[in-house]
């Protein structure tokens, strides 16, 4: 359970990382980052009120 938190916490805080690729021209990076971002923050907060 644990493993999970932080594999989720890390998926966030990539995505948030990769953002930068409108900036640098990536449309296909910052449209990918974009759809994952929920996705991720969606079960991190599952995992948050599971217990």
């Amino acid at each position: 359970m644990k493993a999970m938190l932080w594999l989720h916490i890390t998926a966030v805080l990539s995505c948030l990382c990769f953002a930068y690729g409108a900036p640098i021209g990536s449309l296909s990076l910052s449209l990918l980052e974009l759809m994952l971002l929920p996705i991720n923050a969606w079960r991190l907060f599952e995992l948050f009120h599971q217990t």
